[in-house]
């Protein structure tokens, strides 16, 4: 790795740290992964530890129905898992988190979630609730259910009382109606992914009830073929009834008036990948992938009244908040007018990058005129 390369990736781990300081634990696991990405022949304990952090202090968010953080979640590890493949999960965060070698924040509570977690699974009597018995038999006593996030396929069991009901899926964060499916999709043998097809899910078509019925039965035998999906980390995690008195959270309610459209995931889908060739043209976007500091520029904000970044622009397109491409154009626009504002005079070679960031932009908008006007 040259002296460029090296740069370029301890400054990518250098904004990880900062998030995860932050308590940004998503992005600093993204900006851990794309210092990876960016060298992925080099060794980095320094990028593998932020990720442990980060990954067990997200994971500790999911709750048993005790109310504490889900021993299986924080050990990424399933149900009726074999013992030697839980204490090798333990053993390799252990490493990871050990206070003498991981200076990072948080690492120290991250480390107490994997003690804890591993010694409520090695102990029998300290076991998590759900993790006696099958994950395929749960629900067979019809007190609960399966129900499967039409967005990201994630699977999840919950208590009957929430059937039909619409939630908002925890590993995607989109909303999903909980319509209940048969059983649990069959978990592969030796893996921890589980089959998935088109037939799982209800489907809803108009006028299929006007057709006649020979008609729907030739539709309902076009199914696609069977794809993998990995077990998510809360396929196992228990919401019990509102008179309880443990601490588990029950599911979020989303308001059936804001649900989402497939139009709008499609378009939010398709900027999102265009904001990816933006950020990836390092050669060009590499001054306004994150919002400028005051400690870099006292006197940006003096001038500058609109801010704009990639990095900001990509968390608006996950949050949906574009309704058109043009909006998004605008803020690409915006990029290139405040650096034409600010950098004229101070830094003349600044400006043209961000027109031709603007220009790239043009381009990746025609190439995908298609998708973006549905």
């Amino acid at each position: 790795m040259g002296p460029e390369s090296e740069s370029e990736f301890d400054r990518w781990l250098s904004i990880a740290e900062k998030l995860l300081a932050a308590c940004d634990l998503i992005g600093s696991r993204r900006f851990a992964e794309r210092a990876l990405e960016f060298d992925p022949l080099t060794p980095s304990d320094r990028a593998d530890r932020i990720i442990a952090v980060a990954d067990v202090l997200l994971a500790s968010q999911f709750r048993a129905a005790n109310g504490r953080p889900d021993p299986h979640s924080v050990l990424s590890s399933s149900a009726g898992s074999d013992p030697s493949a839980v204490l090798s999960s333990y053993r390799r965060l252990s490493f990871l988190l050990n206070p003498n070698s991981n200076f990072l924040p948080f690492a120290g509570q991250a480390l107490r979630y994997v003690s804890d977690a591993y010694s409520a699974l090695s102990h029998p009597g300290r076991r998590s609730p759900s993790a006696p018995g099958s994950e395929a038999d749960a629900g067979a006593d019809g007190t609960r259910f399966w129900t499967t996030c039409g967005s990201c396929c994630h699977v999840h069991l919950y208590d009957r009382i929430y059937a039909g009901r619409d939630l908002r899926c925890r590993n995607c964060g989109k909303g999903f109606r909980a319509d209940r499916l048969s059983g649990a999709p069959p978990v592969v043998e030796g893996t921890d992914m589980y089959y998935c097809t088109w037939g799982y899910f209800p489907l809803g078509l108009d006028g299929l009830a006007a057709a006649p019925a020979g008609a729907a039965a030739g539709r309902a035998k076009q199914t696609a073929p069977p794809v993998k999906q990995r077990v998510g980390l809360d396929i196992n995690r228990e919401v019990e009834d509102d008179d309880s008195d443990d601490d588990s959270e029950p599911p979020e309610y989303v308001p059936q008036a804001k649900r989402r459209r497939g139009g709008e995931v499609l378009l939010s889908s398709t900027l999102e990948r265009i904001v990816d060739v933006l950020r990836d043209a390092r050669d060009i976007s590499f001054l306004f992938l994150k919002p400028v500091t005051k400690k870099e520029a006292p006197d940006y904000l003096d001038i500058v009244e609109r801010p704009m970044d990639l990095f900001t622009i990509r968390d608006k397109v996950r949050r949906m908040e574009y309704r058109n491409p043009e909006e998004f154009r605008h803020d690409v626009w915006q990029i290139a007018h405040n650096a034409h504002l600010y950098n004229d005079e101070r830094n003349p070679e600044i400006p043209p990058l961000a027109d031709r960031l603007l220009e790239l932009c043009d381009r990746q908008l025609a190439e995908n005129k298609d998708k973006l006007t549905q």
